[in-house]
């Protein structure tokens, strides 16, 4: 499966905004900003890789995450 956005993964399982946001553990508030920017934190990047499988990649919301993977290979 490619990589998706948080929107994509969210259609794909029928999730709402306010039921992905319980599984990350974060508000709904927080993470309609993060899914509008497809920007936040390294932690919560690599929160939300793990919460959806890898679907979402931490890379593409932290430049940070990014980077550090770009340095490793």
């Amino acid at each position: 499966m490619s990589m998706s956005t948080i929107t994509q993964y969210r259609k794909d399982h029928e999730l709402t905004l306010e039921a992905f946001a319980d599984k990350v553990g974060k508000s709904k508030g927080h993470m309609s900003e993060v899914e509008n920017t497809m920007r936040c934190t390294a932690k919560l990047a690599l929160d939300i890789e793990r919460v959806t499988n890898g679907e979402v990649d931490a890379a593409d919301l932290s430049e940070d995450v990014a980077e550090a993977r770009r340095s490793a290979a």
